[in-house]
C-alpha cells in the first residue's frame, strides 16, 4: 500500500520514506508551480490507481536566515499519510486522499 504506519513526533516531518525521493526528486529550484506538477506526476505513475494525493507547494523566504530550512512549517497530523519536504528553497507537502 501506499501508506505505511510509522511513529511520528514534531522531528517526524515525512513519516513515509518512499514518497521522500519522490518529492525531493520532484521539487524545482523557485518554482513551487512546477514542483507541484512534478510531484503529482511522480506520485500518479508511482501509485497510479491505489492512491489519489494533495500535493502543495510554496516559495520558502529566505529573508529570515538566508536558508530555507530556517522556515518551520507547523501542523498536526493524526495519520501517517503525509509528507513534507524543504530543498532548493521550496517546501513541499504531499498529503494521501481517502476519498
Amino acid at each position: 500500500t501506499a501508506v505505511q504506519p510509522h511513529y511520528k513526533a514534531d522531528d517526524t516531518p515525512c513519516p513515509q520514506v518512499a514518497w521522500k525521493q519522490l518529492l525531493e526528486d520532484g521539487i524545482n529550484e523557485n518554482d513551487a508551480i512546477a514542483s507541484v506538477n512534478s510531484i503529482q506526476t511522480a506520485l500518479f505513475r508511482r501509485y497510479e490507481t491505489e492512491q489519489k494525493f494533495l500535493v502543495v507547494c510554496a516559495t520558502a523566504d529566505e529573508a529570515k536566515a538566508g536558508d530555507a530550512t530556517a522556515n518551520k512549517v507547523h501542523f498536526s497530523s493524526s495519520g501517517d499519510g503525509y509528507c513534507n519536504v524543504v530543498k532548493k528553497n521550496i517546501w513541499c507537502q504531499a498529503v494521501a486522499l481517502s476519498a
